[in-house]
């Protein structure tokens, strides 16, 4: 097994065990009992547990940039529905990588994992928010938009967006009934059009989550943990 194969089955394994067992709950032991390699080889790579979530962290966060990248591009939609399309991308890529996710989630609830939770929001924020910036720019230029410091708002919009995220992780977990759900969801939606000075209803942010929490009418949202 190469160098990069064996790093990479190091990282997939470890995200297993994380998943079935819990971070705080498989030790580095186990991991290199169930890849079958030396305790040597595993140290070659990682030099502590926390190694392997950072890697599986900003894997999970790098190809979701991928799929932010291509919507940024595409000439075809203009700021505002382009920021409207990029919310309903990022959530169909958490539905697909769930259990990634799943993973991410539940190490970073532990209070020693606040540095490492930290870290992965500062490379969020330094990749997004630019991301956010050339929209909102965009919609300013095609006169969807009156605000005139798009770095500033953009900077607001991923503090907003991320405790969004948050508010969706606990919605989850508590198992609400789809209508409260979607006044929480519409609370951040207004919220958003507020900031954006932009009427009621240019962002649509129910739909899409409520498809999240909700993959079949009716049935309770899906906890992460």
């Amino acid at each position: 097994m190469g160098s990069k194969a064996t790093k990479e089955t190091i990282i997939a394994t470890a995200a297993r065990l994380f998943h079935t067992n819990g971070y705080e709950d498989t030790s580095v032991q186990e991991i290199i009992d169930a890849v079958g390699v030396s305790k040597g080889a595993f140290y070659h790579y990682f030099t502590a547990k926390s190694d392997i979530l950072e890697s599986i962290a900003s894997s999970y966060v790098s190809q979701g940039l991928e799929l932010t990248d291509s919507v940024i591009k595409d000439s075809t939609i203009s700021g505002i529905r382009k920021l409207n399309h990029l919310f309903v991308v990022l959530q169909q890529f958490k539905s697909r990588h769930a259990e990634t996710r799943a993973v991410v989630h539940r190490a970073l609830d532990g209070d020693q994992n606040l540095k490492m939770e930290k870290l992965i929001t500062g490379r969020l924020r330094t990749r997004v928010v630019p991301l956010l910036t050339a929209v909102l720019d965009e919609a300013r230029a095609a006169g969807e938009l009156r605000i005139a410091n798009t770095r500033e708002m953009a900077e607001l919009l991923f503090v907003v967006l991320s405790r969004f995220k948050t508010a969706l992780r606990e919605l989850a977990r508590q198992g609400v009934d789809r209508e409260v759900a979607a006044a929480r969801i519409g609370f951040y939606e207004r919220a958003i059009c507020s900031l954006l000075e932009l009427p009621e209803g240019s962002i649509n942010l129910i739909e899409p989550h409520l498809n999240l929490l909700y993959p079949e009418n009716g049935t309770p949202p899906q906890t992460e943990e």
